[in-house]
């Protein structure tokens, strides 16, 4: 009793409060408002969960608050989940440091991994920097020339322009149900595939078994 009270007062109050007061004086840092000792900032999180509850838009409660301190500006957000502090990093140089510089230092969060896979499968982005990663990191560095980078931005430039016309016309057409998993699938594996063989392959069709069933299938449909 008398070493668990001061030590939970250190974790949940001392240790959070003295990094809030360290990360305030920061430059480019914001903390999402609303902090309390013990609870952080749990009420504001709740207080845009019933928001977003009553507007229908089914916004992530930090949504709001990150577009409304941080927007396109580059900088680091800070939210406070009871005594646990997550960082928000909205830098490009950060970004480059800790995903190709350091990578090999530290894992991706199996959280974020967990809520693209069905977007990007197993991708090397999210994977863990272990032997298969590096395997598969040095298989691919051929690619990663600035030439090369600056011709393939062009071709992903072009396919979006497509993928939003595409959308842009599910619009003019009027309401009607999209498979949203399957149009973000579409962007990015036009994109892959522009500029691995030059062809985003549109309109392709391939015959893919389903439930026993031989039907035909897009080529993003089929590669994922």
């Amino acid at each position: 009793m008398f070493i668990g009270l001061p030590y939970w007062l250190y974790t949940r109050f001392w240790l959070p409060w003295r990094s809030k007061a360290y990360y305030e004086n920061q430059k480019d840092v914001v903390i999402m408002p609303g902090w309390v000792p013990i609870l952080g900032n749990a009420l504001t999180l709740n207080n845009e969960l019933e928001k977003s509850k009553k507007l229908g838009d089914n916004l992530h409660p930090t949504f709001r608050p990150l577009k409304e301190s941080i927007g396109f500006k580059q900088g680091t957000f800070i939210i406070f989940r009871g005594h646990c502090m997550n960082l928000v990093i909205n830098h490009v140089k950060i970004i480059q440091d800790l995903y190709v510089t350091h990578n090999r230092y530290f894992d991706k969060d199996p959280l974020i991994r967990g809520l693209v896979r069905e977007m990007t499968g197993k991708s090397i982005l999210f994977a863990d920097s272990n032997e298969s990663w590096r395997a598969r990191r040095h298989a691919l560095a051929p690619a990663f020339y600035k030439k090369k980078l600056e011709e393939m931005i062009e071709l992903a430039k072009g396919c979006m322009h497509g993928t939003l016309d595409r959308w842009n016309n599910y619009v003019k057409a009027g309401p009607a149900p999209i498979d949203l998993i399957n149009e973000i699938s579409l962007a990015y594996t036009r994109i892959l595939l522009a500029c691995a063989i030059g062809d985003n392959l549109d309109g392709v069709e391939i015959e893919f078994w389903e439930n026993g069933k031989n039907v035909r299938r897009d080529v993003p449909f089929v590669i994922r």
